[in-house]
């Protein structure tokens, strides 16, 4: 796993050779933006949107948010033959434990 901090500078020949990706940041440093470029280059990737998953799916809930994490990290380790790009798009603490360290590469877009 490795920290990419150059944004917007996004090297989409790095990203091709990946397979699980998660971009991080403050609200409003361009994520869900980032995230949309990425899509229109490899359209194909399966964008998983934090925000969404937990607000609407897990109703606010940590513990099934945690929960929903690890059986997506599950699936996509039972699926290794496949060369489809995961991006996880959001920043929470669950995601940090569940996700980051099953990264290829992160992506932290600050504001600054």
């Amino acid at each position: 796993m490795k920290f990419v901090y150059k944004y917007p500078e996004i090297n989409m020949n790095n990203i091709r050779n990946q397979r699980v990706i998660s971009l991080v940041g403050p609200s409003g440093s361009g994520k869900t933006t980032v995230c949309n470029e990425i899509l229109r280059n490899f359209p194909n990737s399966l964008h998983i949107d934090l925000d969404k998953m937990f607000f609407q799916e897990c109703k606010e809930d940590p513990v099934l948010f945690a929960k929903s994490l690890r059986l997506i990290i599950k699936t996509i380790k039972q699926n290794s033959n496949n060369e489809q790009l995961v991006i996880f798009d959001g920043n929470y603490r669950a995601a940090r434990k569940e996700v980051w360290n099953r990264c290829d590469i992160i992506y932290y877009l600050d504001i600054h």
